[in-house]
Formats: C-alpha cells, sequence, structure tokens
C-alpha cells in the first residue's frame, strides 16, 4: 500500500487551497511542537512546587499548538472563502480559466486563529506575571490581546472590504498590547529588582516584535491573497516557532533565577502552605491586588501560624485594610497565650 497524503484522504474543497508540500510542512511542525511538549513536560516535573508555574502556563501553550497544527496538516478546520482580489498563477486565474467560478475561493484556516486566541494571551499572561503588574491590569492587557486576535479571526473569514476595518481594529489593540507590554510592564519590572527589570526587557522587545509580523503575514495572505495557502503556513509556522519553542524556552530558563515570592503567587491556601519551605503561611510573598496600576509599594505578608509578627516585603498593593482598621480588629480580638499558639504551631 503506497503512502495517502492527508491532502488525499481530506481533499481540499476550496479552489485556492493547501497543496501537499504545504501539509507535510505543518506535519513538521507539529511533530516539532510535540517534541517540545514532552520536553517541557519532564522539565516540569524537575522542578519544585513552587517553580512550576510558568511551566503549567507553557505546558497548556504547547498542548494547545500542537493540536491545531495537526487539525492544519490534516487539511481540516478550515473555511471556503471568497478571495477579495484574484491573483495571478495559482492565486486564482488559473483556477477561474478553469472554471472556477469568479471571485475563487481560498481556504481559511480558522482553526489556526482558535489557537492563536487561546494560545497568545497566555504568553502575554506569562510575560506580565514576571513582572508587578496587579490582576486589574493584566486583564486589561489579556483583554486587548484576545481582542486583535479575535478579529484577524473574523476578519479572515468575511470576502468583501469590510475585513480591513477589522484589520484596523486588531492593529490598534495590538499596539496596545505591546505598549503595556514594553513601557508600563517594564517600569513596573524594576520596582521589584534589577535582575527583574533585565529579564523583562529583552523577553518583552522580543516577543512584541514577533507579534508584529502576524498582522503583516494576514494582510499578505488571509486579506489581500498574495501569498498562497502553502507560503501562509510557512510564514506562520516560522513564526509560531520562533515565538512558541525559542521564545518560550528562554522565557522559561530566564525566569529560574528569579525569587518566584517577589511575583505574589502565592495564595493563602493549605496547599501552598504545606508546600512552603520557610513556614511561613502563604509563603510570605506579597500577593496581587484587583486594584489598578503597574507599581509596587510595601506590603505586609501574611501572619505566620506561630503567632509571629507579619513580615513585610516588597510587592504590589494588597488593598487590604488600613493600619488604624487593623489595630481596632486586634483590640476587639482575644490575645491568643503561648498555649495556643503553640496548638496552631503543631496543628500546621
Amino acid at each position: 500500500m503506497g503512502y495517502t497524503s492527508s491532502i488525499d484522504t481530506n481533499p481540499v474543497t476550496s479552489d485556492i487551497g493547501l497543496a501537499p508540500a504545504g501539509s507535510v510542512w505543518l506535519w513538521t511542525l507539529f511533530g516539532v511542537f510535540t517534541v517540545s511538549l514532552l520536553v517541557l513536560l519532564g522539565l516540569a516535573h524537575s522542578r519544585s512546587q513552587q517553580h512550576r508555574a510558568f511551566h503549567y502556563v507553557a505546558i497548556v501553550v504547547l498542548a494547545i499548538t500542537a493540536v491545531h497544527y495537526a487539525v492544519q496538516a490534516s487539511n481540516l478546520g478550515y473555511a471556503s472563502v471568497p478571495v477579495e482580489w484574484v491573483r495571478s498563477g495559482s492565486r486564482g486565474q488559473s483556477q477561474v480559466r478553469a472554471g472556477a467560478p469568479s471571485p475563487p475561493t481560498r481556504s481559511i484556516f480558522y482553526a489556526q486563529w482558535v489557537g492563536y486566541v487561546l494560545t497568545t494571551p497566555l504568553l502575554v499572561l506569562m510575560l506580565l506575571l514576571a513582572t508587578g503588574f496587579t490582576l486589574s491590569r493584566i486583564f486589561l492587557v489579556l483583554f486587548f490581546t484576545v481582542l486583535w486576535t479575535v478579529c484577524l479571526l473574523i476578519g479572515a473569514l468575511i470576502p468583501t472590504r469590510y475585513k480591513w476595518a477589522l484589520y484596523a481594529f486588531a492593529v490598534a489593540a495590538l499596539f496596545y498590547t505591546l505598549w503595556n507590554m514594553t513601557f508600563p510592564a517594564s517600569r513596573s519590572a524594576r520596582t521589584l529588582g534589577r535582575e527583574y527589570h533585565r529579564n523583562h526587557v529583552g523577553h518583552a522587545w522580543g516577543l512584541s516584535i514577533l507579534f508584529l509580523f502576524y498582522p503583516l503575514v494576514w494582510g499578505l495572505s488571509e486579506g489581500s491573497n498574495i501569498l498562497t495557502v502553502s507560503s501562509q503556513m510557512f510564514w506562520y509556522g516560522v513564526l509560531d516557532f520562533l515565538v512558541k519553542v525559542c521564545w518560550l524556552f528562554a522565557f522559561l530558563f530566564g525566569v529560574e533565577s528569579l525569587d518566584y515570592s517577589r511575583f505574589g503567587f502565592h495564595s493563602g491556601k493549605y496547599t501552598d502552605l504545606a508546600q512552603d519551605t520557610d513556614g511561613n503561611y502563604g509563603g510570605g510573598g506579597a500577593q496581587r491586588i484587583l486594584s489598578g496600576g503597574g507599581g509596587s509599594t510595601t506590603t505586609t505578608g501574611g501572619p505566620s501560624m506561630a503567632g509571629s509578627p507579619a513580615r513585610t516585603g516588597p510587592g504590589p498593593d494588597l488593598g487590604g485594610p488600613s493600619p488604624g482598621m487593623m489595630q481596632q480588629q486586634q483590640q476587639q480580638q482575644p490575645q491568643m497565650t503561648s498555649v495556643e499558639q503553640g496548638r496552631v504551631g503543631e496543628s500546621v
């Protein structure tokens, strides 16, 4: 039995579609992302529980990427959309001469953009969690990250020139995202320390430059039908490899030497308490708050379980009660005896 390509099993139903060479390229990238996923799984489980947060997010990114590349390589997950401009050769004119309707249809792989909608915010989330950004500020940036990817997804499915309105919205949202990633986030990272700022600047600018190429490729392929579908997949594949393998692993190794307690990942749950190595409730790190702003101030961490005074440390403002309110609450609550304190410590 001879070799059967994905194009033979799932024939192209569009006039301008994926070529067998493009399918082979996509299968190759699927293998690269799958191997990277397996390596990352082993790398994550070789780290302590307190140092797996970024690895877990990266695992999700690679898993989604591998799945949507398998779908694309199988010539599935696309819609046939009429092109706005009929180009020479295999980009429309040859198909029209052969009897295809004018304008001919082009394969638009929505599976790819669904993958981008899911993974791009996770990449930005990883970058911003390594700064002093508050949760509300991170949420705002993630919203605009989702917005520009969704706009490009919808715009690719529109056959008329109205697609360029979605393209304009996407570019505007993208530039707002990149501005937050490079400037406010960099200032926020500086408040955590010089090494945090140095680590952020290089990765923020690298990711921002790579992100700029996505709308460029979109404009040359789904937008204006200049690139063939296989050429489109080649350039998207190169970008995805640089972002989701090269940049991703460089970022993970870059944060290895940083103190994770400064990021405010501890929630105060019992699981965090059991995994804490110094015996402080919630790890002693500053927690992120929901109020706006990107700076960080000196805050008090959670009280230790043995009744020791709260530990101070740099990090985002907790937005908790004022010192006067805390003093009033302490006066209303009975003081624990040394025996009671010892029991609390034993229960932990």
